[in-house]
C-alpha cells in the first residue's frame, strides 16, 4: 500500500491534471486513520463521527492542534502527518533533503527490485520540514525498524549523552552514524554562517542609518545659516 501511494503521488504530480499538486492521501494504511481538518479544535469530535462511536478502540491516539501562521493551510501541511507531529524548525533541512536524493542512488529492495525507482523521490518537492521528515520516518519504518529506533536515528542525541551511555547505546549510535540519516540538529557551520549574515546585515544597516545621520546633520547645519 506504501507503494501504491507513493506510485499515485508521482504519476498525478507528473500529469497535466489541474491542481496537481494538491493530490494528497492522509494514510492508505491497514494500521493507522488520520483525521485531518481545516476547523476548530472542538468541531473535530462532531464533523468526525465515527469518533464518537464506543467500538472505536485505539492502543494509541496522537492529536496535535496548530495554528498556520508561515504557511497556507493545506492538506498536506495540516498536522498530523503520517507518522509524526512536530512543530520545531529543522535547521539542517536543505542539506539532509539533498543527501536523501544521493542515497536514492544506491537504495536497494529484494521486494521492489528494480522498480524501487517508482518511489523516488521519496521526499516530495515543497513541502515543509515536518513533512519531509515525516517522509522518511515512514520509509524507513519499512526496514524492519521500530518505530523508537527510527526517532533515535533521526535525532540523534548529543555527544556528551552518547559519551555517558553504556556500551550498547553508544555502538548503536556509531552504527546510525555511518548511515547518516540525521534529519534534526544544528550544524555548528551553519549557525555560524547564519551568526556572520546577521552581523553583517547589522553593519550594513548601520552604515545607512549612520549616513542618514550625516545627511540629516548637514541639512540642519544649512537650515541654521
Amino acid at each position: 500500500m506504501y507503494a501504491a501511494r507513493k506510485i499515485a503521488e508521482h504519476e498525478i504530480r507528473e500529469s497535466k491534471i489541474s491542481e496537481a499538486n494538491y493530490f494528497y492521501i492522509p494514510s492508505l494504511s491497514i494500521t493507522t486513520i488520520i483525521y485531518k481538518g481545516i476547523i476548530m479544535p472542538e468541531d473535530i469530535g462532531p464533523y468526525y463521527l465515527d469518533l464518537q462511536e464506543i467500538d472505536l478502540v485505539t492502543r494509541l491516539a496522537l492529536v496535535h492542534q496548530r495554528f498556520s501562521t508561515n504557511t497556507m493551510p493545506t492538506w498536506e501541511l495540516a498536522q498530523p502527518f503520517r507518522h509524526m507531529c512536530q512543530n520545531g524548525e529543522i535547521n539542517t533541512l536543505r542539506g539532509n533533503v539533498s543527501r536523501m536524493r544521493v542515497r536514492e542512488e544506491i537504495m536497494k529492495s529484494e521486494v521492489f527490485g528494480s522498480q524501487i525507482e517508482k518511489l523516488f523521490p521519496i521526499i516530495l518537492p515543497g513541502k515543509s520540514d515536518s513533512a519531509s521528515m515525516d517522509m522518511v520516518v515512514e520509509l524507513l519504518t519499512h526496514t524492519g525498524r521500530s518505530l523508537p529506533e527510527i526517532m533515535m536515528m533521526m535525532i540523534p542525541i548529543i555527544t556528551i549523552a552518547i559519551i555517558t551511555s553504556t556500551t550498547a547505546v553508544t555502538a548503536m549510535f556509531t552504527s546510525v552514524s555511518m548511515h547518516g540519516v540525521k534529519a534534526v540538529g544544528t550544524e555548528v557551520k551553519q549557525c555560524l554562517l547564519r551568526l556572520c549574515q546577521r552581523l553583517l546585515q547589522f553593519f550594513a544597516l548601520s552604515l545607512v542609518f549612520i549616513q542618514l545621520l550625516i545627511q540629516f546633520l548637514a541639512l540642519g547645519a544649512i537650515f541654521l545659516q
